[in-house]
Order: C-alpha cells, then sequence, then structure tokens
C-alpha cells in the first residue's frame, strides 16, 4: 500500500535505528527505498546488509542533495501512497497504519503529524506541532512526518532552487489546490536538539527569502513580505551570534514545548519497542 524512502548520507550512527523504525511498524505492507547519496561512511554497507525482498537499496555513488534524491524516489514508487523520513528519525510504530487509513478513508492529500524532538543521543527534549501561522500559508507540515498520494508527489515535484527550504516552497506552491491534515499526536521521533548545523541554517533562511520574494507579494502585499525578509536576517544574526557562544542549542531547544510525565512515560516505552526490533541482516540496534 505504501512506499517508504529514506535519503541517505554519512547516517551510520542512526541508520539502524530509523531502519528499526519501519521494521516495528504494525502495518507491514510496505517497500521501503534507500537512497543513498554518495555516502563515505558505513552507511551504504548497514542498507546493503538488510535482508528483505520489501527493501531496495539504490545507490550511484554520487552526491546529489536531498531534493533530488526525494523526487528520484517517487519516481521509482510503485505503490498508492509515499512516506518519508529521514535517516536519522524514528518512526511511531502505528504511524503507517495511521496515515495509510487517513489517506485511504479520506479525501486528504497530504498528512503530517507532530513529533517528538529527539536529541543526538536519542533523548526526548520536547514535542513540536507544525506552525498553522505562517503569513501567507495556510498550513505547513514537519517534513519528515509526510505522506501523501503517490500520484500527487509525481504531479509536484520538490523545487531544487530553494535548497533547506524545499519542503515550505512545495506547501506554497501547492496550497490553493491541496487537502492538508495535520495529525496533533507525535508519529516521528525527529532528531534536532543537539544537532545544529549553522551552515545548513543559513542556506535554509537564503533560500527563505527567495520564497518569500516569489509567493509573497501576491499572497500578503509587500509589507509583510519586507518585515518576513527582515525576521530571516534577524534569525540569522541571532543564531549566528548564540553559535558563536556555544548557546545554539538552547534556541533549538526552545522551538519545542515541553512533554507531559504520562506522555513521556509512554514515548520511551515506545522507543523501547524500536531498540528490541530485529532488523533482518542486521539483528537489534546498538543501545
Amino acid at each position: 500500500m505504501i512506499t517508504v524512502a529514506i535519503p541517505i548520507y554519512n547516517a551510520a550512527e542512526t541508520l539502524h535505528w530509523s531502519l528499526a523504525s519501519v521494521f516495528a511498524q504494525t502495518f507491514q505492507d510496505w517497500e521501503l527505498f534507500l537512497m543513498d547519496d554518495g555516502s563515505s561512511d558505513r552507511s551504504l554497507d548497514i542498507a546493503l546488509s538488510v535482508r528483505d525482498p520489501r527493501v531496495r537499496v539504490v545507490t550511484d555513488g554520487s552526491n546529489r542533495g536531498l531534493v533530488e534524491r526525494l523526487n528520484q524516489s517517487v519516481g521509482l514508487a510503485g505503490r498508492p501512497f509515499y512516506a518519508r523520513m529521514d535517516a536519522d528519525d524514528l518512526m511511531h510504530p502505528d504511524r503507517l497504519q495511521i496515515q495509510v487509513d487517513q489517506l485511504r478513508d479520506s479525501n486528504v492529500d497530504v498528512v503530517g503529524s507532530a513529533v517528538y524532538v529527539i536529541d543526538a543521543t536519542g533523548t526526548i527534549t520536547g514535542v513540536r506541532k507544525p506552525g498553522t501561522g505562517r503569513r501567507g500559508l495556510r498550513q505547513a507540515q514537519v517534513h519528515p512526518t509526510v505522506a501523501a498520494r503517490t500520484a500527487w508527489f509525481r504531479s509536484n515535484p520538490y523545487d531544487p532552487m530553494f535548497l533547506r527550504a524545499e519542503d515550505l516552497e512545495l506547501w506554497y506552491r501547492t496550497q490553493s489546490y491541496t487537502r492538508m491534515y495535520t495529525n496533533p499526536d507525535p508519529l516521528l521521533f525527529y532528531r534536532e536538539s543537539g544537532c545544529f548545523s549553522l551552515r545548513k541554517y543559513t542556506d535554509g533562511m537564503r533560500s527563505l527569502r527567495k520564497l518569500h520574494l516569489k509567493y509573497g507579494p501576491a499572497a500578503q502585499g509587500w509589507a509583510a513580505t519586507f518585515a518576513d525578509l527582515g525576521l530571516t536576517y534577524a534569525k540569522t544574526s541571532l543564531y549566528r551570534a548564540a553559535f558563536a557562544m556555544g548557546y545554539e542549542d538552547r534556541l533549538v531547544r526552545g522551538r519545542a514545548k515541553s512533554v507531559g510525565s504520562g506522555d513521556l512515560a509512554a514515548a520511551h516505552q515506545i522507543l523501547q519497542t524500536i531498540g528490541a526490533t530485529v532488523v533482518p541482516g542486521l539483528g537489534v540496534p546498538a543501545s
């Protein structure tokens, strides 16, 4: 019923856990594409070690970038629905079941969800929900939580001109005709805290400025567009300063809300379940 695609670039430290979260799914009617993007660590060896006929490793030795690998995986997808995730994230065991049901039994095109935020060690540091109040944008999604009809993705490819903001550009471009739903419950463990990259952040802000210039004036007028542009420069300066002082993780952690004790205990139990899941050919993830 669903194609899962994981682009991989030098993710040897986390890939086994991500794979375990796929094999831990309560919904098992999936195919998995592991899209290696010219990794120079052991990522490709790990991917090639998986022994399951539903898993296909796609590799050509080149580094083409996330956007091209996403579009490539959509072209290869052989199922009516398509879900993506990153090689350092973990799926909730019910993610595919919930999202397939939502896509199959409703009139939505794209579904996403809230996320538990985890740090480099896998410790839960908070919970995040996608923003719905952006100027000129009706709804956004936390990118690796997204699943959609495969036909929708084929009709709406990612634009490589918007590096690190390819998802936001897609939501802006398609919002006039796309039916989107966000599950308020976290269906993904999103590795963010303690993983900040200033280069990636500044690349994203640069693309976000291009995005505002392309879509902002028609959607909200020039005054609001200039305000949005100014905000990207202010945020970049703030993160540069925080990075120089070693405080960037405080800003990253501030994006998330705290998790209640009951939800935190349940989330830890889910992580234990994933950690005990055997990946054929690899065994269980190292703790």
